[in-house]
């Protein structure tokens, strides 16, 4: 088996990983959106090597490096780009990190449904399989925990992230 389209810094995560059953990202990283990009390639690599339970580690980590940007607050840059769409939407369908990707791009939708703010990834939901039928399901989620009376989110409303299970507003 070679590994071709793997870096040496990703491979080395998996060996820590089987060895410890933790990870540490190499100092190196410069910022959030390097450290979405090593995850993901983690993530990738952990699935095609068929290691059970890497996914819940690596998924932490996301959470929590992706979690300030999914609260509300529009001031912030979701450190996401096309890259990390397509990587995440190659994994399995439901597989967890893909679906927390997805997750985490919901309130920036949201937003762009009331014009608050465009949608960063506009273009992608009609040119990666999956992402929009994933988003899809996402957005569903919120609307049905908004409540069962309404099922639209309105601006200024408090809605509950589906990465996190907090409640922000919109």
């Amino acid at each position: 088996m070679t590994l071709t389209d793997t870096s040496n810094g990703t491979f080395e995560l998996v060996v820590q990983y089987l060895h410890t059953g933790k990870f540490i990202l190499p100092a190196n990283i410069r910022d959030s959106v390097e450290t979405v990009t090593q995850l993901l390639d983690f993530a990738v690599l952990t699935d095609v090597l068929l290691i059970p339970n890497a996914h819940t580690a690596i998924g932490e980590r996301l959470t929590s490096l992706l979690k300030p940007f999914t609260n509300g607050n529009a001031n912030t840059r979701l450190p996401l780009h096309t890259e990390h769409l397509a990587n995440a939407l190659g994994l399995p369908e439901g597989h967890p990190i893909r679906v927390l990707i997805v997750q985490a791009c919901v309130f920036m939708y949201l937003r762009s449904i009331h014009r608050l703010q465009k949608f960063k990834f506009e273009k992608e939901l009609r040119e990666i399989d999956g992402f929009a039928a994933d988003m899809f399901c996402e957005v569903d989620k919120v609307m049905r925990l908004k409540g069962k009376n309404r099922g639209l989110v309105f601006a200024g409303e408090v809605w509950v992230c589906p990465m996190t299970g907090e409640q922000g507003r919109l």
